[in-house]
């Protein structure tokens, strides 16, 4: 399959055929495909750094680290943002472990959630 266009939920093949869009990730599940409000933040943002490695932080980064930070209680006042979720999954395991000293993990087989083998 071939997507020529996406937009809110639906992807479109070459002859405009809409198809509920039940496989991508990261942001278009979320908010659908080429939401207004992400679009016109992105074009805000074309000048700047739009998508940078974990490790590399930028201004509007640490803004919303602050701004969730600020709504949390004390002891969950750091942010850690990652790009997949793979990652993600890394980082709860590596943060399950550090909490209680432990090292074993239960997950759920055929379940999705990146390509490391921590997540899966």
């Amino acid at each position: 399959f071939i997507a020529e266009k996406a937009s809110g939920s639906y992807i479109y093949d070459k002859k405009g055929n809409a198809i509920l869009d039940f496989t991508s990730g990261q942001m278009c599940s979320v908010f659908g495909h080429n939401h207004p409000k992400i679009v016109e933040l992105l074009e805000k943002s074309g000048d700047k750094a739009i998508h940078l490695l974990s490790s590399i932080l930028s201004p509007p980064v640490i803004d919303l680290a602050k701004k969730l930070s600020s709504e949390l209680p004390e002891s969950l006042s750091k942010c850690i943002f990652v790009n997949t979720g793979s990652e993600s999954n890394e980082v709860a395991i590596r943060m399950a472990k550090l909490y209680t000293d432990g090292h074993e993990i239960i997950g759920f087989s055929g379940s999705w959630h990146g390509m490391t083998a921590g997540a899966q």
